[in-house]
């Protein structure tokens, strides 16, 4: 049976999970409960990975934790603080580093202990972390099969949005759209898995927006934006506001050479009019600028 926070982090909720792990962490000790405070320590830690915390204090909690389970002599909470340092590392962009660590874990566990497969094939499988140049998009493929094989079914449709990201970075966006995207979009919205849910439909506007289907793409960027706030992905929230900007500015422009057009033939009285109603707006302006920062300051 899961319990109640590993619900939490399935469906993305991390400030909900945090929340509880941190309550567990006060409630027990290292002395009465050393493996109940260590795994409390250590999902803290993954949390705040996972939710953009600040790299000093998520490395705090691993080591923290690590120190606990090897004073225990529990050699597999070893080997989940050792892959939460290589996938903190793979956050912040050391992939030269991550790749032979996750192979190697993998080349260690497999069939000993299928959450570190798991975690491993997961990130190897997601194509967004990794360049050209140091990935395999047969990994995609290997996750596929774990996950089917062990009967995963988040893990499942994770493995088919990243197979959605493998085809449209090959140029098949009828398969990436038609199948994939959609597929796991569905399954995502079933289990209430918020950020894969906004990650998808991320995609599915940038493709519509390359289409030139302007209104089905601020659709599905609106829709997202809600869905990064309540999984705790600040950074996400601000890049998908800097896309509805650039639709909404590029709107404006090609309404704002229509005006000008307009004014070649309108009288005095209507122009004087027009500039009054420009400063209305430029204030309007001013002030949904101010929402928004406050909006994501409130999210942080």
């Amino acid at each position: 049976m899961c319990s109640l926070p590993s619900i939490h982090v399935a469906k993305t909720e991390y400030n909900e999970a945090h929340i509880i792990y941190a309550q567990i962490v006060n409630q027990v000790s290292v002395d009465n409960n050393p493996f109940r405070y260590a795994l409390a320590v250590l999902n803290t830690a993954e949390i705040e990975a996972s939710s953009e915390a600040p790299r000093d204090n998520v490395l705090r909690n691993i080591e923290n934790a690590k120190a606990i389970f090897q004073a225990m002599g529990y050699s597999s909470g070893v080997a989940f603080c050792d892959l939460s340092i290589t996938g903190l590392n793979l956050r912040q962009g050391d992939v030269t580093e991550a790749q032979p660590r996750f192979e190697q874990f993998l080349k260690s566990w497999w069939g000993k202990e299928a959450e570190i497969v798991t975690f491993c094939l997961q990130r190897l499988g997601d194509p967004t972390w990794w360049t050209a140049l140091n990935w395999l998009p047969s990994w995609t493929t290997v996750f596929l099969a774990h996950a089917l094989k062990s009967k995963l079914k988040l893990e499942i449709h994770k493995a088919i949005q990243f197979l959605g990201d493998v085809f449209l970075t090959q140029g098949d966006e009828d398969t990436a759209i038609g199948s994939l995207f959609t597929v796991a979009l569905d399954g995502f919205t079933f289990m209430d898995v918020h950020q894969s849910r906004a990650e998808c439909m991320l995609r599915l506007g940038d493709i519509s927006k390359q289409h030139g289907d302007i209104h089905n793409a601020t659709q599905l960027w609106q829709a997202a934006r809600p869905l990064f706030k309540q999984s705790s992905q600040i950074k996400q929230v601000a890049k998908n506001y800097e896309r509805l900007d650039a639709v909404q500015s590029g709107s404006a422009k090609e309404l704002d050479n229509l005006g000008h057009l307009a004014k070649l033939h309108a009288p005095i009285s209507t122009l004087i009019d027009a500039g009054h109603t420009d400063d209305q707006n430029k204030k309007s302006q001013d002030v949904g600028t101010q929402e928004r920062n406050q909006e994501i300051l409130i999210a942080v």
